[in-house]
């Protein structure tokens, strides 16, 4: 059906309040019927159950779904013509993988399981496990670590880009920004993601969108 939509769209024919939105755009229509098209493969391409063994073979699987998508909604936020460094796509994955842990409740009935199965293995589970807890306590030890893993990376990713790079990548670094002050939350809350899922406040959000736009 979406790709049926994404044909029909520039011939003024959308059927989703979504598409019909980029019937206002002038310039940036094609662009953003690009990054849909793209976001619509990508959904499409987890639809076939996958996990990855290990943490390099599940950031080769990360670029495979989301490498593209992640390039041209951060060159569509920058309004440029720029190459994109491995460290903002990097950051990109990262963001996919905290997603996938934090909304695990929701998320582990997925084909694809966004983890490194060794991991799991560590703490003497396994996907099933993951799959069909009843609760975050078989598996808490597992998601402490993953968060504060995820966390340690986020931090570092970003201490490690130039002013320059936060400035032209901002929408990527606000989100990175966001999304460790998540997982900190998380961490206060002793990692209940199969309780709950913690979010910060769209004020919060927007102190550091903010933050971001100004270096503040």
């Amino acid at each position: 059906w979406w790709y049926e939509e994404l044909e029909r769209t520039p011939k003024g024919e959308p059927r989703h309040e979504l598409t019909a939105a980029f019937e206002q755009l002038v310039e940036p229509l094609a662009t953003a019927s690009t990054v849909l098209q793209q976001l619509v493969e990508t959904v499409d391409s987890s639809l076939i159950e996958q996990t990855s063994d290990t943490s390099t073979a599940l950031e080769a699987l990360l670029l495979r779904h989301h490498r593209d998508c992640i390039v041209k909604l951060t060159l569509l936020a920058t309004d440029s013509d720029v190459t994109v460094p491995d460290s903002v796509i990097h950051l990109g994955c990262m963001l996919e993988r905290s997603y996938f842990v934090r909304g695990l409740r929701l998320r582990r009935s997925e084909p694809t399981l966004y983890i490194a199965t060794e991991g799991l293995r560590a703490f003497g589970l396994t996907s099933d496990d993951l799959r069909f807890a009843s609760g975050t306590d078989a598996i808490r030890d597992w998601v402490r670590s993953e968060v504060e893993q995820l966390h340690g990376a986020l931090k570092q990713t970003l201490a490690l880009l130039s002013k320059a790079e936060k400035r032209r990548f901002q929408i990527v670094v606000c989100l990175a920004m966001i999304q460790a002050k998540a997982l900190e939350l998380c961490m206060d809350d002793q990692c209940s993601v199969l309780e709950r899922r913690i979010e910060l406040t769209p004020l919060s959000k927007l102190v550091y969108a903010l933050r971001t736009r100004w270096g503040v």
